[in-house]
Order: structure tokens, then sequence, then C-alpha cells
């Protein structure tokens, strides 16, 4: 049994045997593969770390790239951005660097226009200012291109003020930069008599004052109270309506200031005030010609807004023949407006944008962005305007047409101004010529589908409008000087030359005995002769004075009529040869040469009625000013009219003179207030209270039905604004008996003629025409008279009394 288990173990043993080496030589396999797994992994593991390694480098260098090429791209769009803007503001700095050496000379023009031109019209402005120009440029200095616009001022700070209410034109423009560079000690007194400057003045001053701004009339109940607010409490102070400095002013403008501890103090009428610094006074009057002393206007920095050019004129042109063009021009003038502020903006932003920034430009892509965006929108803007630009080009083309009859207008205004020279009373506003000129233009008579024919037709109609319209402002013996007046401003082709300064005795002659003095003249003419014959041989051997004919014209009763056949002679220099040889004739020739070249039958104005005026023309806000000569009294004629229109008890009348001024006023505020009719008489007795009532008028508010009727004599002294404001008329005899009578039949009513019987029809003619016969005969006082006298309404009356026509 042993051997039978051996034999069957052996085997095994040897299986085992084999098994067991076979086993440990795949333990040594598997001990050398472990050893190189390890190996390979250790491989592996470095493989891995150097994987990552190299991976977290290419993401750098990614991440090190995109911002390389954000860093380019911003750098590329910051170039093109301000690359645009590199020319014009290198341009700039050449142009500064430029003007640096000439700068002082810029300042000083600046001063002088700021201190000593602020005052006076443009047409002086723009003579000193040349006159200033030469001066500096003999010394060297290049300013020919001064503008004190541009250097004082910013276009879009001009734009903005524009759009508070500024007036666009030259003058305003200039006047609202002397008034923006005034230190705040200094007290402006504004010469406003259109009161263009009033709502941007309050608009300015209100976003200056930081402490608020306050508004009063000289005449105003609460002015004491306010100008005490605001001192003590560093306001801003408009005063309208002054007339000059008042009293109580005079510490405030010279700041007579006092300590009194910390704090400073002034003296305003009995008071003593706390001075506020931030106080600021402000003096704006419509009176045209302020009379200032020496003392007030020291004190004071005179601004003067009267407008004294065309522009204003052409937009009432446009207005009424082509109003869609300038409805486009304005339209078009607001959106550039709108533009270039929007542009100026955008461009501070731009700069603030760059000086602001902080850390690295190209890294800060919130202001690259903005960059972006701003220049973006300047160039659409830049681009809208350059359109805009050629668009307005043609409106101003098509606007131009129309400038010539504007500047009519113009001349025609200044023509009418230069009356007050004459006569005091004489003084128009630019609003009532307006008018005139509106009245024109609407006028259907003038109408012409040809626009040049037109303006021609509008021309002549202004020139005849004008003579007519001031001409019964004027007393009779007035009109041939301003007729005479107005062809020599309107119609300079009608003059050769140094004529009129020969009619107006500017030519002289050292020769007291001309050598082709005719015979027939009288002997006494020689002296005026010899001026013609000195300073105008072609003329004299144009009229041949010693051919045929001419005796018999020095004899003629109408030698203006009477004239030899003559070639190469115009109207006026007839005119020069009656004033050298008959003198006696001159008027007519005057009156005859005027009417010729205004082409109208006579030069005084048609006839009217007060009823006729108080229909056609007047106005509630608008007195009717009826200026007579003395001993002539219109009030009768206007009584009995006031009856007829309104009934007698809505008539109130009042003469002026001892002590009536307060109740002047007090009918002055039923009247407005309950519609009534007011007739103050005899004004030119209270000249000194005119201004009150003046004020008065302006701040009242007026019923409809309401008119304010005035009588006055002539007066050096009456207030300019009231004169300008109100509806003049002149009360006298019409010149020549035709008119006289016209004017007597206007005022009798068709019924007053037509009572009774046939027979007092005849004896009112009768009447009429030895009334105007007798009126006219005063021309020739003292000659067969004994003393002056009127031979008014009041005698027309008494006589139609005398046959029962009252």
């Amino acid at each position: 049994k042993y051997a039978m288990v051996l034999e069957k173990i052996e085997p095994l043993l040897r299986e085992l045997s084999k098994a067991e080496s076979t086993l440990k030589k795949s333990q040594s396999k598997l001990d050398a593969c472990e050893a190189e797994l390890a190996e390979i992994d250790d491989k592996v593991a470095a493989l891995k770390a150097d994987f990552g390694a190299k991976t977290r480098e290419a993401e750098t260098l990614r991440v090190g790239l995109e911002t390389a090429q954000t860093t380019l791209e911003s750098a590329q769009r910051l170039l093109g951005q301000l690359g645009g803007e590199q020319g014009r503001w290198q341009g700039q700095a050449d142009f500064l660097q430029g003007q640096i050496s000439t700068l002082p000379f810029y300042m000083l023009l600046c001063s002088g226009f700021v201190v000593y031109l602020s005052k006076s019209s443009e047409t002086v402005r723009e003579t000193m200012l040349n006159s200033w120009i030469d001066m500096v440029g003999g010394i060297g200095a290049k300013v020919d291109d001064f503008n004190v616009r541009k250097l004082l001022s910013t276009e879009s700070g001009l734009l903005i003020w524009k759009g508070w209410g500024l007036p666009a034109d030259k003058l305003s423009q200039e006047n609202g930069i002397v008034f923006s560079n005034l230190p705040m000690e200094k007290v402006p007194f504004i010469v406003d008599p259109a009161e263009v400057s009033v709502g941007w003045l309050k608009k300015y001053l209100l976003e200056k004052s930081k402490t608020g701004m306050e508004v009063v009339a000289s005449g105003d109940p609460r002015f004491v109270s306010q100008v005490e607010l605001c001192v003590r409490f560093g306001k801003t102070l408009l005063i309208l309506d002054v007339d000059g400095v008042d009293p109580m002013l005079y510490p405030l403008a010279r700041r007579d200031l006092q300590h009194e501890g910390a704090r400073y103090v002034v003296a305003v009428g009995d008071k003593t005030l706390d001075f506020a610094e931030t106080f600021r006074m402000v003096l704006v009057t419509r009176n045209p010609q302020p009379d200032l002393p020496p003392d007030a206007s020291s004190l004071v920095t005179e601004i003067n807004f009267t407008i004294t050019k065309s522009s204003q004129l052409l937009g009432v042109v446009l207005n009424a023949e082509q109003p869609e063009l300038e409805k486009q021009k304005s339209a078009m003038l607001a959106q550039e407006e709108e533009y270039k502020v929007e542009l100026a903006g955008l461009e501070k932003n731009l700069l603030e944008a760059l000086s602001t920034a902080e850390g690295d430009l190209l890294q800060n892509v919130a202001l690259i962005d903005t960059l972006t965006n701003t220049k973006e929108a300047a160039s659409k803007i830049a681009a809208a305007l350059e359109e805009s630009g050629k668009a307005s080009e043609e409106l101003d083309r098509q606007r131009e047409v129309y400038r010539g009859f504007a500047k009519d207008g113009s001349k025609v205004f200044f023509l009418v101004s230069q009356l007050e020279n004459v006569n005091p009373m004489y003084q128009y506003s630019l609003a009532s010529f307006i008018k005139l000129f509106e009245g024109v233009l609407s006028d259907p008579a003038n109408a012409n589908g040809e626009v040049k024919k037109r303006l021609g037709l509008l021309s002549s109609a202004l020139e005849v409008s004008a003579l007519y319209f001031i001409g019964r402002a004027l007393f009779k013996a007035d009109r041939p000087m301003f007729a005479l007046h107005l062809v020599h401003g309107m119609k300079g082709d009608a003059f050769e030359e140094n004529e009129w300064e020969a009619f107006i005795g500017s030519l002289v002659s050292t020769d007291d005995r001309p050598r082709d003095f005719p015979d027939w003249a009288a002997s006494e003419r020689r002296k005026q002769f010899a001026v013609l014959s000195e300073n105008f041989p072609r003329l004299i051997d144009s009229f041949d004075l010693s051919g045929s004919g001419w005796a018999r014209w020095a004899k003629s009763a109408e030698c203006e009529m009477d004239f030899p056949n003559l070639k190469g002679v115009t109207s006026f220099e007839k005119v020069l040869l009656i004033q050298a040889l008959r003198p006696d004739r001159l008027m007519s020739a005057i009156n005859g040469f005027c009417c010729d070249e205004l082409r109208v039958d006579n030069l005084a104005p048609p006839a009217q009625t007060l009823e006729t005026i108080w229909k056609s023309e007047s106005i509630a806000n608008v007195p009717v000013m009826l200026i007579t000569t003395p001993g002539a009294d219109p009030s009768k004629e206007l009584e009995e009219f006031a009856a007829k229109a309104v009934g007698k008890d809505r008539f109130y009348s009042l003469a002026m003179g001892g002590g009536q001024q307060e109740k002047a006023m007090e009918m002055l505020r039923s009247c407005a207030r309950t519609g009534d009719w007011l007739c103050l008489k005899n004004l030119h007795l209270v000249v000194a209270w005119l201004g009150n009532l003046e004020k008065e008028l302006n701040a009242l508010e007026f019923h409809k039905d309401f008119r304010l009727w005035l009588t006055t004599e002539p007066h050096s002294k009456f207030p300019p604004i009231l004169l300008q404001t109100s509806l003049k008329i002149t009360y006298e005899a019409p010149p020549g008996i035709k008119k006289n009578m016209q004017r007597t039949y206007a005022s009798w009513s068709e019924d007053f003629i037509r009572q009774g019987d046939e027979r007092r029809a005849q004896l009112l003619f009768l009447l009429s025409f030895f009334h105007a016969v007798v009126q006219e005969r005063r021309n020739f006082i003292p000659q067969g008279w004994t003393k002056m006298y009127e031979f008014s309404t009041g005698d027309l009356r008494a006589g139609t009394f005398a046959f029962g026509g009252g």
C-alpha cells in the first residue's frame, strides 16, 4: 500500500517541484515586470508633470497673446479716434503759439472796447475799432483779424445765450460779452429802448447768482424794501425802468463800505445795512438817451442795446414775403445751434475723459468705448453740420434778394431818427417804424408777381408812407425839410458831386465879382452866384444865362415852372440856380423837386380826422399825442368827437398844472380799468412829471376800449420814451386852402351839413373857404397884420353859431 501510495504521490511531487520551479520563474518575471511598471509609472508621472507645466505655459502665452491683441486693438482704436483731433489740436496749438506775441495787443483792444465802446452804437464801434487797429498795426502788431466775440467768448456760449433770449445780432452779442466780463463790483447801466435784453438778463443772472435774484421796477412801491433785502442777503438786483442812478443807490454803486467788527455795513437811505459780498446791482432803462451826470456816469458801465442795423427789418420782410423761407432758416439755425452745442459738449467730455483717466489708457476699455461713441457722434454731427451749412448758404442766397429793401427801410428809419436834431418832439421808436414797414408790405396796392419789380414798388411805397406818416407829426414848416432830407438820403443819384454841399452852404467862394454874372439878376445875388460859378463851371455853361428867355424867367411869378428850354440839367441843379438867383421861389422849387422825386402830388399828408385815427390806428396801450402850436386847442374838437364816439359820460379830461398830477394818475388808473377815454391837456406844463406818467403807462393793464389822448406844445425836455411810444399828430392848420377846407369838411358830419336849407350849406362852404384863407394868410405875418392870432377851430365853430349852425 505504501508503495502504491508512493507510486501515486511521486508524479505529483515531480509536478509540484516543476510547478514550484515555474512559480519561481514567474515570480521573478513578475518582479521584473513590476519593476519595469514602476519605472514606466515614474516616466508617466514625469511626463504628466511636464505636460501640465507645458499646458500652463501655453495658457499663459494664450492669455498674453489675447491681452496683446486687445491692447493692440485698443491702441489702434485710440489712435483712430484721436487721429482726427490731432490735426485740429495741432492747428490750434500753432495758432496759439503764433498769438502769444500779439495777445497783449488783443487784450488792449478788448479792454478799450469793454471800457469805452460799450455805450456806443455799432457804427461808432466799427469806426473806433478800425482806428485803434490801424494805430496798433502802426507799431508792428498784426491785429487785422481782431474779433472781440471770438476772443472773449465761445461759440457754444453765444448759442446758449441765444437760447436764453439774447438777440443773435452782432451788437447784442457784443453787449452780452461786455456784461459777462464785468467784475461783480461794477454796476452795468443797460440802455435798451426795445427791451430786447431783459429776458436774457433775467435768465443769465439767475443762472450765475448763487444766492438768487430779484427784479423790481424803479417806480414800484416795494423798491426800497427790495433793495434792502438784496443788500442784506447778497442777492442780485435787477432794476428796470430807471431814469438814472437813484441817489439812494450811490453808496452801493461806489461800494462805500465800513467795517463794524467782522462784518461790512453800508448806508442806504437813512438805514445802515449789513452788506453781503455777493450783492450785485444791474440797472436797465428804456430811455435811448439817458441823462447821466458825470458823477453817476463814472460809477456805472453803460451798455447800449439800441439797434442800428437792417438785420431786424430783413426778418420782417422775409416773414411777410417768404415766411416758409424764414421758418426754414430759423429751423436750420436752431438745428445748427443744437449740433454745435452738442459737438462742443462732446469735445469737452473727450478732453475731460482723457485728463481724468487713471492707469494705462490702453487697458481702460470703458474709456476707449466712451471715446469711440463720442467720436462717432461727433463725426455724424460734423457731417450734418456740413450739409446744413450748404443748405444754409442756399437759403442765404435766396434771402439776399430781399436785403436791398431791408437796407432801404433801415436808411429811412435813420433818416427819421435824425429829425430830433430839428425839434426834440420829432422822435420815433423802432417798434413804430416796424409797424409802418409791415403796413407797406401788407398793402395790396404794392402786389406784383415778379420779385424785383415788387421790391422796387415796396421801396417807393415805403418812402411815400414814411413821408406822410412822419409828416403828420411834423409842423408844416418842417415838412419840405424832411422831404428833401428823405430824397437826399434815398435817391443819391439825383445829386451830382458837391451839389448837396453847395446847397447847404458848405461850399464858399472867394470871388465876389464873378465874370459870368448875368445882367438881369439882382446885384445882391453875386456872392451866391459866385459859389455856383466857381464850383460848377460846367453847370453855368449848360444854363447859358446870356440866352434869350432868362430875363422873363427873372421876373416870372413861378420861375420854377418857367425855365427856358434846357438840356443836360438835372432837377436839383435848377433848384441850385433858384437858390442863387431867385431865393423868393426856393420853397416852391424844393416842394416841386421833392414831389417829382417821390412821385407824389403834395408833400402834405392826406387830411385825417380824429375818427379815422381812432378807428384805424389807435390802440389801448398807445397814447395819441396832439402836438399843438401856442393858441391852438384841439380839446373842444376832441370832446365833441368823444361824445359822438363813446358818449359824454365816458370821456374825461384834465388840464395839467397847478398840482393836478396825483389826480391825473387816479383818473388814468380808473379809465384804464373801466375802458373810458381820458384827455390830459397841456403836458408841456408838467414835463418833470411825465417820466412818472410813462412808467405808469408801462405798468398798467388796459381795457381794450381805453384811449389816452394827450395835448402838448413842443418842449425841449419832453421825455423821449413817451414821445417814441405815442402816436403823434401835429394840430395846426393844413398847408394850402384846399387841404384846409378838406379838413374842415372832414370834421363836419354829413347830417350836420344837411341841416337846414340849401342856403345854409352854401354859407358853410363860404365859412370854410374864409377860414382857410385867413389861416393861410398868417404865413405872411407881419405884412398886413397887427398881432398874432391863431384863427383856430373855435373861431370856425363861432362862425357856425353866428347863423344858427351849432
